[in-house]
């Protein structure tokens, strides 16, 4: 018998997806349209004490039976708008390095010299793109302010730990931007982003010729156990599918898409219920270049999973200096640089919380919590205000400063 290639993978999938399945119930309870139902916390009404009466069990499944069935309309009807809608081809950065599939991106100062420029790091598992729209992003905003963008792209390394990204991808990257630049440079991490942010601030050998001006931090990876406890408690579940053996080399795209949206399990629901009754053109352009963003996200090593994530994720080893990069903690009381970190209040994918706590460790911070979700101070109709320009002023202010100096 010819066995499936594939079969060695199902086992895993399969149970990721009954947990995803398992956690549903309880999301949902704890959702703001149920919890001002009669039925609210899992109660029905009167039930405890009518036990032996199927009515109150039959009325409550067909009231969330037609719950979920008009959320479930709602839903189809925006992934239909969206899988519908027209894709335009968009022009990418100048490529200034590559090394197999990660590369570095150059979008220049609109200026005739710039003044300073930036290195973006996005998560491992994504792209930069994000940092080029709406309309060129944040991006095309600091380069019309003077201020040059260097983008890395990890690409799909699937590395086992995060010092091999920084010896096949980080350092030959910032090897290579130190042929282009010798103007200030500020360093911005984004999500997981943050800790090779941390990382090259702490490796003074690799960045010591290189004019770090300052350092912004977007929704960061750092405290990790102060998640909502059902939350929690899925997060822990998830990870300890990582500790039994029987597991593939890589963790395909699919289940960290999954994972992410349990994180916050409406938000997927309400976002595409609401892109179907958009009317402007902007505005859902932007929407589907954003989901075609976060559904594009790379493979990662089961390995990198397993000895990286679940630590920092189980045992919290970022945030408790447990965790060693290149036999060394991480410790931020020993950053001297200006640091802006921003924890955008309603992020659901990395709790306020955890950047707060990085914030008092770090002795030269600046701390911002702008009122949207773990993307929204990249691509809102807000951003601009809300996160870009303090950005900008952040980066203004430290240059100010270190001419003085």
């Amino acid at each position: 018998m010819i066995s499936d290639p594939n079969a060695q993978e199902a086992p895993f999938a399969l149970r990721f997806m009954q947990l995803v399945s398992a956690g549903m119930w309880s999301a949902w309870m704890k959702t703001s349209s149920l919890r001002n139902a009669p039925f609210s916390e899992g109660k029905m009404p009167f039930y405890e004490e009518h036990r032996d009466k199927e009515l109150w069990k039959n009325l409550f499944s067909e009231a969330f039976a037609a719950f979920l069935a008009d959320r479930m309309a709602s839903f189809t009807h925006g992934v239909a708008a969206y899988q519908r809608f027209p894709r335009t081809s968009s022009s990418f950065p100048k490529e200034i390095w590559r090394r197999g599939v990660s590369s570095l991106r150059y979008v220049p100062a609109t200026s005739a010299s710039a003044h300073a420029a930036v290195l973006f790091l996005p998560a491992f598992i994504n792209n930069p793109d994000i940092f080029t729209f709406p309309h060129g992003g944040l991006c095309n905003f600091l380069a019309q302010a003077g201020i040059a963008s260097y983008l890395l792209d990890w690409g799909e390394m699937c590395c086992s730990s995060v010092e091999e990204y920084f010896t096949e991808v980080l350092f030959p990257a910032v090897q290579a931007l130190k042929q282009y630049e010798t103007i200030p440079l500020f360093l911005f991490g984004y999500c997981m982003g943050s800790v090779p942010v941390l990382g090259l601030l702490s490796c003074r050998e690799v960045v010591l010729d290189l004019p770090i001006a300052g350092a912004l931090l977007l929704a960061p990876t750092w405290n990790l156990r102060v998640y909502p406890p059902a939350t929690q408690q899925f997060i822990d579940s998830a990870f300890a599918l990582y500790k039994q053996g029987s597991i593939p080399e890589r963790t395909e795209p699919i289940v960290t898409i999954c994972f992410l949206n349990f994180l916050q399990p409406w938000a997927i629901f309400e976002k595409y219920a609401h892109f179907a009754q958009y009317e402007n053109e902007e505005k859902r352009q932007t929407f589907v270049k954003t989901e075609d963003w976060l559904n594009n996200v790379y493979a990662l090593s089961t390995l990198f999973v397993r000895n990286t994530l679940g630590p920092w994720f189980l045992e919290n080893s970022l945030c408790t200096g447990c965790w060693p990069l290149f036999k060394r903690s991480l410790l931020p009381e020993q950053i001297q640089v200006p640091v802006l970190l921003a924890a955008p209040s309603k992020d659901r994918v990395v709790p306020p919380m955890s950047g707060k706590t990085l914030s008092e460790s770090l002795p030269n911070c600046t701390f911002i919590s702008p009122p949207v979700g773990h993307i929204g101070a990249l691509v809102s109709h807000q951003a601009k205000e809300i996160f870009w320009k303090p950005c900008l002023n952040f980066m203004l202010d430290c240059l100010k400063r270190r001419e003085k100096a």
